[in-house]
């Protein structure tokens, strides 16, 4: 019977221990994916019901009010200074979409969101005018405004102006985050979509009310309500 060197016979139990903690360490990187694909799964899944609660509470509050009382004319700043009217935009289709740079996240992520859809419908896309419009015109300066779709890309115009012009365009066009800063019965305000919510408004080529629909996180889906419109 061969006889083990004692070098060898010492080093085995190293080995073993050192192969016992490397299963370890796999093992554990194992669960912490697995942890952070079902933490994903589940984030994305409260995103999700989120957005339908949120379209539900929209459609039901701009259905009482009926589409012909929503929207207004505007003449506006967009991001190089020149003055923008509402006017200007006779003959195309326009999206709008209202929210400060103050909420940094939020209005990122919806010009993310419609960018990607835009991408999903392809050239037809050009067809409609897509506007960014502040709802915090004293902060919002054209020159930070135009260094923020800078960082977002796109085909955006960016629009502010005096409080005054922001909150009456905001008012016609029902911004949830205006008609919650404004004193409001309870009955009043019941189905109103959350403050932060950011709802899309698709006007016509005549500058009627169309549609709206409170941003999903999903391209696809906005891609889709959009698409219905061309």
């Amino acid at each position: 019977m061969p006889q083990l060197h004692p070098l060898t016979t010492r080093n085995t139990p190293r080995k073993h221990a050192r192969a016992g903690i490397r299963a370890l360490i796999i093992t554990g990187a194992f669960l912490i994916v697995a942890a952070g694909a079902g933490a994903l799964i589940i984030t994305n899944e409260i995103n999700r019901k989120s957005d339908l609660v949120n379209l539900a509470r929209s459609e039901k509050s701009f259905a009482e009010i009926g589409p012909g009382k929503i929207g207004a004319p505007f003449k506006l700043i967009d991001q190089n200074g020149k003055a923008r009217a509402s006017s200007d935009y006779a003959g195309t289709k326009m999206l709008m979409i209202f929210s400060p740079l103050s909420q940094r996240t939020q209005t990122f992520s919806a010009l993310q969101v419609l960018n990607e859809a835009r991408r999903v419908i392809g050239p037809a896309a050009r067809s409609i005018a897509f506007l960014w419009i502040t709802t915090d015109p004293v902060h919002d300066t054209p020159e930070r405004m135009s260094a923020a779709l800078a960082q977002i890309g796109g085909e955006w115009t960016a629009l502010t102006g005096t409080t005054k012009q922001i909150d009456d365009l905001a008012s016609a066009y029902l911004v949830p985050a205006v008609i919650a800063s404004r004193a409001v019965t309870k009955s009043n305000a019941k189905g109103w979509p959350p403050g932060d919510a950011v709802i899309a408004y698709l006007i016509d080529e005549n500058g009627a009310f169309m549609s709206h629909r409170t941003l999903p996180t999903d391209p696809t889906a906005v891609a889709n309500w959009l698409q219905q419109a061309l």
